[in-house]
């Protein structure tokens, strides 16, 4: 028996508003416990065809479709200039938030090739690792004025908004522009009872051979509502990641930061879409092969770093390094490893200067010791408990997602007058370790 989740439904007052980041246990069952699995967090429906269980606030509605003939790095080039007179116009900088990944680095080629702005950058280790080469060129580059070392980005995003003379400019959703992993064979995905599953499709196949029938049916009005031919389940799951995903993307920065940022996702425009649109599976990962995924964004950043290194960049998770890994990896060791003098002086550190944790009797050496307790090693993930009975009879109005693991804030909210509620803040011993132990602001 699987565990599974059951829909709480909206009061008479969410329900007359629009979402722009939905509760998770207001979404339809099917949605909520096979969707937001495949999707890797809560998905959304661009064209408006089908129910998810609440009004949706789209922040990036898709364009009528017109076909362009333009290039990869022409659309880059129009969207580069659309923010630098953007900047220009509010006398504000520009910081492209650089995970490594072929999207932030070809944001970063587009200024540097078609605007005549001075850009920063910040970057963290795994950003380097993961692209060494195009982190020494930038380091040389006259006009990248600064490059901001950081370990975790919603530190990082905090500062960044603090300061408020900046535009960010991330490089969402450009995985969408491109395709989807969903149901890609390498794509673990994590059930609602906390098993894994994988899906075996071919995405060269004929388009739907390998999706689950009732998922066919669930979906058939979203592909119905596509402007352009699908040729095979590249060019499907591309439609629907470019329809169910593009807004979880659009929102991961303000994820980090917990409110409201001065954020421009890249690739939201119109003309970045258009030519999503206008170019099928053949131009965006050329041969059927996975190495070639985003060959256009290949040639692109060429243009501007021509070096042979560009030609072997694929695809990669590179959110996770500057996010979720830091949390799970860095933090991780360090509470663990802290020693038994250290853990005494900031619980007495706390206690003594923070006249609220005194008053709430707070233990940093319990804090810790519930941290380390509810680390899952196998999964690497903090902060999991173990997986729910299946046959637990979830209570009438409870709020099951607590006890779902994989999905992050369930009952955080963004409203379409843009109000961020119930978004948690870092715990104590986070701030800890950020004040004490990571690299400050510079």
């Amino acid at each position: 028996m699987t565990y599974l989740m059951k829909q709480i439904p909206q009061t008479d007052e969410e329900a007359q508003k629009k979402w722009i980041f939905p509760k998770l246990h207001w979404y339809t069952p099917i949605v909520r416990n096979e969707f937001v699995p495949i999707c890797q967090g809560r998905p959304f429906d661009r064209t408006e065809t089908v129910d998810l269980g609440w009004k949706q606030k789209i922040l990036s509605p898709i364009p009528e479709f017109e076909y362009t003939s333009k290039s990869f790095t022409e659309v880059c080039a129009d969207r580069a200039v659309e923010i630098a007179n953007m900047a220009k116009e509010q006398g504000k900088k520009v910081i492209v938030t650089c995970s490594g990944g072929m999207d932030s680095t070809s944001v970063i080629a587009a200024f540097l090739m078609y605007t005549d702005i001075d850009i920063e950058l910040t970057y963290s280790e795994s950003a380097i690792l993961e692209w060494p080469e195009f982190h020494t060129y930038c380091t040389s580059q006259p006009r990248i004025t600064r490059l901001i070392d950081f370990t975790y980005m919603p530190f990082l995003m905090e500062k960044l908004i603090e300061a408020g003379n900046y535009i960010i400019v991330g490089g969402d959703p450009g995985d969408l522009i491109f395709g989807s992993k969903m149901y890609r064979e390498d794509q673990k995905i994590w059930q609602p009872d906390g098993s894994e599953i994988v899906y075996n499709m071919d995405h060269w196949a004929p388009v739907w051979e390998g999706v689950p029938s009732h998922h066919r049916d669930f979906l058939q009005p979203i592909v119905d509502a596509c402007p352009v031919d699908l040729e095979n389940n590249y060019d499907l799951t591309w439609w629907l990641g470019f329809c169910m995903k593009f807004q979880l993307t659009e929102t991961r920065l303000w994820m980090c930061s917990r409110k409201m940022a001065p954020v421009i996702n890249f690739f939201s425009s119109a003309g970045c879409q258009q030519w999503s649109m206008s170019n099928s599976y053949a131009v965006k990962c050329p041969n059927n092969n996975w190495d070639d995924l985003k060959h256009e964004a290949k040639k692109h950043l060429h243009l501007w770093f021509p070096d042979d290194s560009v030609w072997q960049q694929v695809k990669r998770d590179s959110l996770g390094g500057v996010w979720t890994e830091p949390l799970n990896r860095v933090f991780y060791a360090w509470i663990r490893d802290l020693h038994e003098a250290k853990i005494d002086a900031i619980d007495s550190y706390l206690v003594n200067n923070i006249p609220e944790l005194r008053e709430k009797n707070y233990s940093f050496k319990q804090d810790r010791l519930d941290i380390l307790d509810g680390y899952d090693h196998g999964r690497k993930m903090l902060g999991v408990g173990p997986t729910p009975d299946p046959d637990f009879d979830v209570p009438e109005g409870a709020d099951t997602t607590k006890r779902i693991r994989g999905q992050m804030y369930p009952v955080s909210t963004i409203d379409e007058n843009f109000n961020f509620v119930n978004w948690p803040r870092h715990k104590i011993a986070t701030r800890v370790w950020q004040k004490h132990e990571l690299n400050e602001f510079a």
